[in-house]
């Protein structure tokens, strides 16, 4: 399921074929090639499955795209919200449960049990997953516009979502049913594809970097310009390993190192957005986006979906470079999804050197 690659899309920018999405309306996207046997399949089921929540009819439509991000995909929006802003469901067939429920406004449990009178051919096809819903003001609409995407819909790890270390056994059961039920579609999906993984030297290199802690620490080279007064601040994870990253995002990764305590994302205060925005000023290659009206430097406070969406790109970014992932998990913005998130391995000498460079 590429749900990863839709996510980076809406993110960025909104295609114009979500934008065309009418109240009520659910939309099938398929390739200019047209639709096959199994295109003509899912469409069938999809209609199938709206209509037998509420027996009523439902506008499915089919929509042909250029976007790689879009095919396969189903998108629905909610008929009663006819204005902007409003809401879109995302997500491939497996999403139905959470694809039905925001169609209705219903709860996912009623659409469960609606669901399950259909008997186990159909509902054996969906999973707990849940699609990406974004919210659209279509007034400014020029397909360029970021969005956000609701954080409870997307439970993405590289967000900084640590899973919770399981404490009985029933608890580590689940999580291993859990993870090898997502490592099982993921084998179907690349034989699907054609494509042939080396599991085994996968599992060797995991298993050989779990032990391997040299050389991966945090530190932070910073030198100010005589002229523009402007602080270059490079970010190591290791031995000449530079984050290369935007100056917005490591402006929020500065900031997050100079919390001890970390932060609850969902409680991020105006006073942290200030943070950020003072450390980003100082720092070389601005970009132009957040100059402008709507940008970085133009709000109150940071939405906690706009953070999610830095951290997930800063946490991304560090993942390319450490090969051990428990060291890659102490370098990141990480934290349980309830709990505050920080970076595991800042160290008062960092927080300090921050604060003074950057004048905090």
């Amino acid at each position: 399921m590429d749900i990863d690659r839709l996510v980076n899309l809406l993110r960025f920018a909104i295609p114009d074929e979500i934008y065309d999405i009418e109240p009520g309306q659910v939309v099938y996207f398929v390739p200019k090639e047209g639709m096959d046997k199994k295109s003509s399949k899912t469409l069938y089921d999809l209609s199938r499955l709206f209509t037998e929540v509420k027996q009523r009819n439902v506008r499915t439509s089919v929509v042909s795209t250029d976007n790689e991000a879009l095919i396969g995909m189903i998108a629905c929006r909610n008929v009663k919200e006819i204005s902007s802003p409003y809401k879109v469901a995302i997500g491939p067939w497996e999403t139905g449960f959470g694809l039905v429920s925001e169609y209705y406004g219903m709860d996912g449990d009623s659409v469960f049990g609606k669901l399950c009178k259909m008997g186990p051919g159909i509902r054996s096809s969906f999973t707990y997953e849940s699609p990406v819903v974004i919210s659209i003001d279509a007034n400014g609409r020029s397909g360029k516009h970021s969005t956000s995407i609701d954080s409870d819909s997307y439970d993405d790890p590289g967000m900084g979502m640590l899973q919770k270390r399981p404490e009985t056994d029933k608890e580590r059961k689940d999580l291993v049913d859990k993870y090898e039920q997502k490592f099982r579609k993921m084998l179907w999906e690349c034989a699907y594809l054609g494509i042939d993984l080396n599991i085994n030297g996968i599992v060797e290199e995991v298993e050989l970097n779990k032990t391997k802690t040299e050389g991966y620490g945090l530190s932070l080279q910073m030198e100010k310009n005589k002229t523009s007064s402007r602080i270059d601040c490079k970010v190591f994870v290791g031995d000449g390993l530079e984050m290369k990253v935007t100056a917005v995002r490591k402006a929020v990764y500065l900031a997050f190192l100079t919390l001890e305590d970390g932060l609850v994302i969902e409680e991020a205060t105006p006073a942290f957005t200030r943070r950020i925005q003072k450390i980003y000023r100082q720092l070389p290659d601005r970009e132009e986006k957040e100059e402008k009206e709507g940008g970085l430097l133009y709000v109150d406070y940071i939405q906690s979906k706009t953070l999610r969406g830095y951290m997930s790109d800063i946490n991304s970014a560090i993942a390319k470079l450490v090969p051990n992932g428990l060291i890659a998990i102490e370098l990141s913005i990480e934290g349980l999804k309830e709990g505050a998130f920080k970076v595991i391995r800042s160290t008062p000498e960092i927080r300090e050197q921050i604060i003074k460079a950057f004048n905090l």
